[in-house]
């Protein structure tokens, strides 16, 4: 089901975006937030969705558990088709690479979960008048535009994935540099370099690593990113990571540099929100 703005409904549907003169509830409006990022560990695609949403009766449905949030996954290439549902309006699903390849298509939506009998709201255009709707399970009640992206891996590849650690006696114990080229070099001490190898491969060490050292690194890449003119970031292998990175977030580089977002914010974001991972913060929260 693709999204159709003028496709009619037997019931109200909430969508975007559309004029309050052809919109089933005036006023009102969905959104959806898509983060794709892949990881070479796991040989995964993960999809994160996040919904935007703030009608107070479809809020009602949802909490009261008649409806959930979903996002239909589909995959031409592949006729791979999934559909996630969750009571939460932010949500994570996991895909195995070559299940999802070319181009995958994300359908965002809210769905009745349970019949609903005389489902009325007073946010509705007047056409429908006062009467109430039956819907059955399985019917839409909202639903955001198609999103789409390539599941490719130079598209979907983390930043980190750019970053090359390397030994250099010339640098002081405690600290470390970034140099850019058409990856980007992080030098340290011979001796830290072989602490920070081995911790990097502890999953246990690993978001204690990226809020450490890769944050800082990020966001001096984004600053030099900045300074790149369109032709140089495509070609720096560094430079198209991050501007596939940043397009998975729908942010743009002019985005960071007119204020519109906060530099931290897009690097903690591109790194998956490290502090969540870090091995101190998880034990507190136990």
């Amino acid at each position: 089901m693709r999204f159709e703005p003028n496709k009619a409904f037997p019931h109200p549907v909430l969508r975007p975006s559309v004029r309050d003169n052809d919109s089933d509830y005036p006023g009102h409006d969905i959104q959806t937030i898509l983060d794709v990022a892949s990881d070479p560990d796991d040989a995964l695609i993960r999809v994160s969705i996040e919904f935007m949403l703030q009608h107070p009766d479809l809020l009602d449905l949802l909490a009261d558990g008649y409806a959930e949030y979903g996002c239909l996954v589909w995959c031409q290439s592949t006729l791979y088709r999934d559909l996630a549902l969750s009571r939460e309006r932010q949500f994570t699903r996991d895909y195995k690479f070559g299940t999802l390849s070319d181009i995958v298509e994300l359908r965002p939506m809210v769905v009745a979960v349970r019949d609903i009998k005389g489902y009325r709201s007073d946010s509705w255009h007047p056409e429908f008048g006062q009467r109430g709707f039956d819907i059955a399970a399985g019917s839409l009640l909202a639903q955001d535009e198609t999103l789409q992206f390539p599941a490719t891996q130079e598209f979907l590849k983390p930043v980190t994935s750019v970053f090359d650690v390397e030994a250099d006696p010339g640098i002081d114990q405690g600290s470390f540099d970034v140099v850019f080229g058409n990856r980007i070099t992080i030098k340290m001490h011979p001796k830290e370099r072989d602490v920070f190898l081995a911790a990097r491969m502890n999953l246990n060490h690993r978001g204690n690593i990226l809020a450490g050292i890769m944050m800082p690194v990020v966001l001096v890449a984004l600053t030099e990113l900045a300074e790149l003119d369109p032709l140089e970031r495509q070609h720096e292998e560094w430079g198209r990571a991050f501007e596939f990175a940043l397009e998975r977030i729908n942010v743009s580089v002019d985005d960071i540099n007119a204020n519109r977002v906060s530099a931290i914010a897009v690097a903690q974001r591109l790194l998956g929100q490290p502090l969540r991972r870090m091995t101190f913060m998880v034990e507190d929260r136990e």
